[in-house]
């Protein structure tokens, strides 16, 4: 109870002193110099029934309640031209709910080097995290803890409007604070040299896979993944973006000696239209997918696992289904995810917007006399902003659950999960 309360008195005394950090942060110089610093600090209270905030599974009749604190400050310093420092330690504390932690860790330490060679290449070395595109593949998973990487990236850009991503790396543990698996190795492209147009393609050797991250799945010796990510203005205010993605290789097979051939797909497709009238009114219609995989007898894994390093917007916010590869209810498998997502919000004031998301959930492959229609979820956002660097965020979402939760667990209970966030910039 201590920590509760000296985390909540942490983030009023960064509220009171906020305005006083906006004018310290307006005095700063721009870019190059030689010493800067900042931070986030960010206090959310969570409530859940009939869900477990230990694994976010399914658990009917019973309701929680956390504190959840995530501090990280960081400090750069640009001694030359060429060279770039930072570092960023952060402190994370979940309270309450399943059980206590607070842990305080490295989450990016690197160096960076841009023109240091007559060659257009530069070098970012250490620890990092990685966003890219709509982070529908590649994301740090900013809602909780983050997602980090120690390794090397190289960007190279052999023309003005294309650049390449060459990575080597390996997933960091929060746990021990240690580089462990799986191992990320490959490219990310983007070329932006039409107008309105953006055209991204990537391609990736998961090391060991996706074990360490769902249970359900033995090593893989081998596991590629390829995608492409188009985005186009079409018009005005209407936005198209379309991510499919393609992975193979072998994984190995639980029943059996020999190895299971993977074929899986999946990707996404996005239209958002912003429309000129008062109160900027947003709207956005999204189809999410990936196969999966009911027949372990065929020598082949269909189950699509490339959505897993993010927090995309388009599964919902309550994790209850939390990537396209599938869910886990009670004992049965839900394997692979077809999402249909209607997104609205609209500025209510110059500081304080109203969003309202719908998500429908299907599965690719369920046993035998398992329905495939998971459920649908809603979820409602109102975000204040107090000032540049301050906003309240609060949240009341539902999922409606399908027969597929009877079916397995013998309930069909709803899930409702509620948060109340404040979060200061410095």
């Amino acid at each position: 109870m201590k920590r509760l309360w000296n985390a909540l008195i942490i983030t009023i005394t960064f509220l009171a002193l906020s305005p006083s950090a906006q004018a310290a942060e307006e005095q700063k110089e721009e870019k190059n110099k030689l010493f800067s610093y900042g931070g986030q600090v960010r206090l959310r209270y969570d409530a859940t029934q009939n869900q477990s905030l230990e694994d976010f599974s399914y658990d009917p009749g019973k309701s929680e309640t956390q504190l959840l604190n995530r501090t990280r400050v960081h400090v750069e310093s640009n001694p030359a031209d060429w060279v770039r420092l930072y570092f960023e330690p952060q402190f994370y504390g979940r309270w309450g709910g399943y059980d206590n932690e607070d842990r305080l860790s490295v989450y990016q330490s690197y160096v960076e080097l841009r023109n240091f060679c007559p060659l257009p290449v530069a070098l970012k070395v250490g620890r990092q995290d990685f966003v890219y595109g709509s982070a529908f593949f590649m994301g740090n998973d900013d809602f909780y803890r983050g997602l980090t990487w120690d390794g090397a990236k190289i960007i190279v850009q052999p023309l003005p409007d294309l650049t390449v991503d060459l990575i080597a790396a390996r997933l960091v543990s929060f746990t021990s604070n240690k580089a462990e698996q799986p191992g990320l190795y490959g490219f990310y492209s983007t070329y932006s040299g039409i107008k309105d147009i953006d055209w991204d393609f990537y391609f990736f050797y998961n090391r060991h896979g996706f074990k360490n991250l769902e249970e359900h799945l033995s090593d893989s010796p081998l596991w590629f993944t390829a995608g492409t990510r188009f985005a186009m203005k079409m018009l005005e205010r209407l936005n198209l973006e379309v991510e499919p993605m393609y992975q193979f290789g072998r994984l190995r097979n639980f029943d059996r000696v020999g190895d299971d051939q993977i074929r899986a797909y999946g990707g996404h497709v996005d239209l958002t239209y912003e429309l000129a009238l008062p109160y900027e009114p947003r709207l956005m219609a999204s189809y999410a997918f990936g196969t999966g995989d009911s027949n372990s007898k065929d020598n082949t894994f269909r189950e699509f696992q490339g959505s897993l390093y993010n927090d995309s917007s388009l599964f919902g916010d309550m994790n209850v289904v939390p990537d396209v590869s599938g869910i886990e209810i009670g004992e049965v498998r839900a394997s692979g995810m077809k999402v249909i997502t209607v997104s609205s919000s609209i500025k209510l004031s110059p500081k304080l917007s109203l969003c309202l998301d719908w998500h429908h959930f299907t599965a690719d492959k369920t046993p035998d006399g398992y329905s495939k229609t998971v459920g649908c979820e809603t979820d409602l956002f109102l975000t204040y902003e107090l000032s540049e660097k301050v906003n309240i965020l609060a949240s009341a979402n539902r999922f409606f659950t399908n027969d597929i939760f009877r079916q397995a667990t013998g309930e069909r209970k709803d899930v409702n999960y509620f948060y109340l966030q404040a979060q200061v910039e410095f």
